[in-house]
């Protein structure tokens, strides 16, 4: 009753999802083997999770008789609860990565359960895959995704470098079997400093003071976290009263990735800086990429529709140290499966926006005795049923 009326109340939908997770909690603690029961608790962690003031905390979950559930019940559910639980900074800290760790390497390492979670749902016998969506073929000004180990050949001179890992660059010219772009990488880079959010620098604390909110702490040094924020220009950052950076010169000091060599980012460490909003600044260090041309065989990648999918193609493509190699490659094409758990649905999707957290909430109905909701991505609709894909149709 609190999850149907979470969805149809608009003004209470977050006190109704919050009651519900607490009634379907109370429920797995009374009957640990009932899988049905795991499925409501799994969506409405699913449906809290976008959310800041609904997201269901992980020592919460981990408080859960998980163990028992599994042993009843190894399917989409656990395995998506399993995933809900994040790695702390610390965990990640301990895990000893290096700053170019994919996704999936940083859960691997960071996160042992999520690879347990792996094993236990056998993923392994998941079968007929099919592409949610056509990819784009190369074309001059798109991202191209390296997915084979491959050498970038010399154009005009410029030195040949080996692609080890799967990148995405842009297309500048596609010629017959060959693409040319302008490499970032391992290109003539100019040594820069720039500014980011406090808490792109990993184990950063502060406090704000006084009336005027000031920020006291000090910026943790070491790599930048740059899925947690951007780099911006100091030099276009206009100083406002004693604690702010003037909120119009912010979106104007933003700098383009293009303008930034693909290599680590580092924290310089150091007190914290002015607010950007609500967060404070941190200094880093980066060098500025003056790109080379080079071309890559037409047949080592495949096209994207737009550089954030590239770059999901490319943690896709990259966690095979987590789903291993076969799943990998079918993520990373775009491709899901009958049984396909919802988290890993959202891996390699590049329009999801209607079918995450509340998103999922909304669409949330009873259908047979089963939690069933649909997404939509590609043109193509997508049935789960107690987590697991169970239809893909037009």
């Amino acid at each position: 009753m609190n999850l149907s009326r979470g969805q149809r109340y608009q003004q209470r939908w977050k006190e109704n999802l919050g009651w519900a997770v607490d009634a379907y909690e109370k429920a797995v603690r009374l009957a640990p083997g009932s899988c049905q029961t795991w499925g409501r608790l799994a969506a409405t962690v699913v449906s809290a999770a976008e959310n800041d003031e609904v997201r269901v905390p992980r020592s919460r979950i981990e408080a859960w008789p998980l163990e028992r559930g599994w042993k009843k019940c190894p399917g989409a559910a656990m395995f998506t609860l399993a995933f809900a639980r994040a790695p702390s900074p610390a965990e990640l800290a301990a895990a000893k990565l290096d700053a170019e760790a994919s996704e999936a390497d940083r859960l691997a390492a960071a996160a042992p359960w999520t690879r347990a979670a792996v094993q236990q749902a056998d993923l392994g016998s998941l079968t007929g895959w099919l592409p949610l969506f056509e990819l784009p073929p190369p074309a001059p000004g798109q991202p191209f995704v390296v997915l084979e180990p491959a050498t970038g050949a010399s154009v005009d001179g410029s030195t040949p470098r080996r692609f080890t890992h799967p990148e995405w660059q842009i297309a500048s010219k596609v010629a017959g079997d060959r693409v040319v772009y302008l490499d970032r990488r391992f290109a003539a880079q100019v040594p820069e400093r720039a500014v980011t959010l406090a808490t792109a620098c990993p184990g950063t604390t502060w406090t704000l003071e006084g009336k005027d909110r000031i920020p006291r702490g000090t910026c943790v040094a070491g790599p930048q976290d740059r899925r947690a924020a951007e780099l911006y220009d100091p030099k276009i950052l206009v100083p406002t009263g004693p604690a702010h950076f003037h909120e119009p010169s912010i979106d104007h000091a933003r700098l383009a990735w293009s303008t930034v060599a693909d290599k680590p980012v580092r924290c310089l460490g150091g007190p914290v800086g002015r607010q950007f909003y609500d967060v404070p600044s941190c200094e880093v260090s980066y060098d500025r990429a003056v790109p080379v041309t080079r071309a890559l065989p037409r047949g080592v990648g495949i096209g994207a529709l737009s550089e954030a999918h590239a770059e999901l193609i490319v943690q896709a493509a990259r966690s095979e140290a987590l789903f291993g190699p076969e799943i990998a490659s079918h993520l990373a094409h775009g491709e899901v499966a009958t049984g396909l758990p919802y988290p890993l649905y959202t891996w390699a999707q590049p329009d999801l926006q209607g079918c995450r957290g509340r998103g999922v909430f909304s669409k949330l109905e009873i259908v047979d005795g089963q939690l069933q909701f649909r997404c939509t991505a590609g043109g193509k609709t997508a049935t789960f049923r107690e987590l697991a894909l169970t239809e893909l149709s037009p």
